[in-house]
């Protein structure tokens, strides 16, 4: 059990999980995880995909939509949707934790506090 809204956290992992296959290559893993630490709960998806240059994720936080990526099937990406991931989980309390390592892939997850 966590506390947080369950619209919000679906909306949140499901974009995070479309964002991973849009971004990874046939062959690549994805991995969806909940791991407890502490008095939290992980929530995220990680994947071996492409991973996003450190210029385009500095847009992305700084919720600049000029931004335009092709994703593995030359579908558009925008960053969008990580922007209103970063919405949502800010009116949850808590922030979107993001790993990357590009051409290796990369880790978006977040903390919700146990219920």
């Amino acid at each position: 059990m966590i506390l947080g809204d369950k619209n919000l956290v679906e909306i949140v992992l499901r974009n995070l999980l479309n964002n991973a296959v849009k971004f990874s290559c046939k062959g690549d893993e994805i991995i969806l995880f909940v791991h407890l630490e502490g008095e939290q709960i992980k929530l995220g998806v990680k994947d071996t995909g492409l991973g996003i240059s450190e210029k385009n994720l500095e847009k992305i936080l700084a919720y600049n939509c000029n931004l335009s990526t092709l994703g593995t099937a030359r579908e558009k990406g925008t960053g969008l949707g990580l922007m209103l991931c970063q919405t949502f989980l800010n009116k949850m309390n808590t922030k979107l934790i993001i790993e990357n390592n590009p051409p290796k892939g990369c880790s978006f997850s977040f903390l919700l506090p146990k219920g």
